[in-house]
């Protein structure tokens, strides 16, 4: 979707390796997320519809952000100011639902919320970052990549066993990886 919008909302066309690669990296969440394929015609329609209207979200903020990024200053000024207002609004929000228990909760958690804040901060800049050095359609694709660290840690923490689908599946993203690379 990111690099469908990208094409028709800012003109920006991707080579053919680059358009292999996401396809490669899209086919291999895909087949991640199917599971060895059981179930498949016991689709829930509704979560399907969500799963979808998530995505239109997804595409339409990256291509904001991205677009943001390149027309800022800076991507660290975009992020820094994309950063400061998201938390204003989130506090604000906060405080509208639950009032003065917002500081309890806060000052029960600060030490998770800042490291947790910091992270994602930090890896969102990276991204915009990122999208100002290459084409948005293939920095969104290779964040997909972290469904190989999710296999990893299912592997390693779960127990969970390493299947022929999950292999094709890992296959293809990291062929999507070298292909946008090479393109």
């Amino acid at each position: 979707m990111t690099t469908v919008g990208g094409i028709f909302l800012i003109g920006e066309i991707p080579g053919q390796l680059a358009i292999a690669g996401i396809v490669l990296l899209s086919a291999g969440t895909f087949l991640m997320s199917v599971r060895g394929g059981s179930g498949l015609g016991k689709l829930d329609k509704r979560a399907v519809g969500f799963a979808l209207a998530t995505s239109i979200f997804v595409a339409s903020y990256t291509l904001t952000d991205g677009s943001g990024a390149r027309l800022a200053a800076s991507a660290s000024s975009y992020a820094a100011w994309l950063f400061l207002c998201d938390g204003l609004v989130s506090i604000t929000i906060g405080f509208f639902y639950r009032g003065r228990r917002l500081l309890a909760i806060m000052a029960k958690e600060w030490k998770i919320g800042i490291l947790t804040g910091v992270l994602s901060a930090g890896s969102y800049w990276i991204a915009m970052w990122a999208m100002t050095k290459a084409p948005i359609a293939s920095v969104a694709a290779l964040r997909e990549t972290s469904i190989l660290f999710a296999l990893a840690i299912s592997l390693a923490v779960l127990g969970e066993r390493m299947t022929k689908w999950r292999i094709a599946a890992a296959f293809c993203i990291v062929a999507g990886v070298v292909a946008l690379r090479l393109g």
